[in-house]
């Protein structure tokens, strides 16, 4: 108050205000809220693309060929394959790629199997509805991607495979084992020729150890104190005694007889020098046993070897002379020393 004294402070001090003598707050405004948010909308539907060109198709069942149409029958289950014959105005569909193509509704209703025949104007189709219950397809596409036609609406009642009273809320079944799948025809081709080949691979192998026994014993049967070359020198000697000398002459049947003895004798030789069943077989075959038994002597005497048994086989359809005779002798004897040294090396 004017003309009044002043208020005694102390040093330092602050004046003392309104709000340090009142501590409750002082409201704040708030703001009003705004209203509340409205509910999503659902999404809309994505356009159906527009149809180039409609048709109108029926569905048929199928008869006993599988190509012709037949009545529709009166009960359809899920995958049963159905004839749907469709015609209109010209169109260009392409075979490759050609699908059914439905709206999100009514996925599964419908499935192309087999194009059978498809024009301008038609086409002949095998379907199967893949999804039970009361199906009412609207006017579903076929198309190619590029062209799209209009079927024209279809409906259809598809029982399902399964049984209701196994399954009578309707629940799916539950994950199963891997099922076993039959094998292609061509694998059953190959594991049989496999076990062929294995069955001959056996049989051969028992035939070489009969075969081996056998010669075995023959040889230990035919044993004697020589060696097989020493021997088989002993027999050339006593074949030359019966080469007609000077004036002599055989007879065919003594020429044959003389050459087919040689011929046996140098048989002997191979078999018991290198162990190999040379007594009888082609000499294609006895040079395959030559090589498996030894290599080196079928290196190096191999085609004298054959040389000497084809001669000594085609001398016994000839009647040759001695002096023919003496030639086989001597080369018989020429390979039976090599092959004799080779060993013995």
């Amino acid at each position: 108050m004017p003309g009044g004294k002043d208020q005694f402070k102390f040093p330092g001090e602050k004046p003392v205000t309104r709000e340090a003598m009142d501590p409750t707050p002082t409201p704040v405004p708030t703001p009003a809220r705004s209203a509340r948010t409205a509910p999503k909308e659902k999404p809309t539907p994505k356009p159906t693309p527009a149809m180039n060109q409609q048709w109108k198709c029926d569905l048929q069942g199928l008869s006993s060929d599988g190509k012709s149409g037949g009545e529709l029958p009166e009960k359809i289950t899920v995958g049963q394959k159905l004839l749907a014959t469709c015609s209109g105005e010209m169109s260009s569909l392409a075979r490759e790629g050609l699908k059914i193509e439905l709206n999100d509704q009514e996925t599964y209703s419908l499935h192309l199997l087999e194009v059978l025949e498809l024009s301008q104007t038609k086409a002949s189709l095998i379907v199967t509805p893949w999804k039970a219950g009361e199906l009412k397809i609207t006017n579903p596409a076929l198309t190619d991607t590029r062209t799209r036609v209009g079927m024209g609406d279809l409906e259809l009642t598809v029982a399902s495979v399964i049984d209701p009273a196994k399954n009578p809320e309707g629940k799916p079944y539950p994950p199963m084992h891997p099922l076993a799948l039959a094998w292609p025809l061509w694998l059953w081709l190959f594991a049989g020729a496999i076990a062929l080949g294995v069955l001959y691979l056996l049989g051969l192998g028992v035939r070489k150890s009969l075969r081996r026994k056998k010669l075995l014993a023959m040889l230990e049967k035919h044993t004697t104190a020589l060696s097989p070359v020493n021997h088989f020198n002993r027999e050339l000697r006593r074949l030359q005694r019966k080469i007609p000398v000077g004036d002599q002459t055989w007879t065919r049947e003594e020429s044959r007889e003389f050459f087919s003895e040689l011929e046996s004798q140098f048989r002997w030789f191979l078999a018991r020098e290198l162990v190999i069943p040379a007594i009888d077989g082609s000499p294609g075959e006895i040079l395959r046993e030559m090589k498996r038994a030894d290599f080196l002597v079928y290196k190096h005497s191999s085609r004298d070897v054959r040389i000497a048994l084809i001669e000594l086989r085609k001398a016994q359809s000839a009647q040759l002379a001695g002096e023919d005779a003496l030639q086989l002798m001597d080369l018989s004897r020429k390979v039976a020393d090599r092959i004799a040294k080779e060993r013995n090396v």
